[in-house]
């Protein structure tokens, strides 16, 4: 994925990469470069995140919840993304059956840079933080199940 620098920092002037010079950075106003690289591993580990598969929107009883389904054309694999296009206010998400909007029957995996869920309920109901994602994604248990522990072990 590519950043734009100075947006891993929180920068408000634009930068231009040619012209600018590092004498010219502002101070830091945030420190985003542990969660971009958490972004670049989950997109390096499921290869859904690196195909040009169909995006498709999911209807949900909320509009403020974005709830997107990602699914790679060269193998099994699917995603859910849900984000909470609020910046400001935490949004409630429910869906009855999440896996009613995959094309496998696959077990779905939690592996959001924030806070992931070992178990998702069904129904699933969880309330997003504003501008919080989750992102959930099919694997065979196995990969699952090293993909998981790899996660948490990072997370120490």
């Amino acid at each position: 994925m590519m950043i734009p620098i100075g947006f891993e920092y929180g920068f408000r002037s634009r930068l231009d990469v040619v012209n600018t010079r590092p004498e010219q950075w502002e101070a830091p106003n945030v420190d985003l470069t542990h969660f971009i690289a958490q972004i670049n591993q989950i997109k390096q580990t499921y290869p859904v995140f690196r195909s040009e598969g169909e995006i498709q929107r999911i209807e949900t009883d909320n509009a403020a919840i974005l709830l997107l389904h990602k699914r790679d054309p060269m193998s099994k694999g699917e995603a859910l993304l849900a984000i909470n296009k609020d910046p400001w206010n935490r949004q409630y998400l429910r869906v009855n059956d999440l896996y009613r909007h995959l094309h496998t029957a696959m077990p779905l995996l939690d592996v959001s840079p924030e806070w992931p869920m070992d178990y998702l309920p069904t129904p699933f109901e969880f309330e997003l933080a504003p501008g919080m994602g989750r992102i959930l994604v099919t694997q065979t248990a196995t990969a699952a199940a090293t993909q998981l522990a790899s996660s948490r072990e990072s997370a120490r």
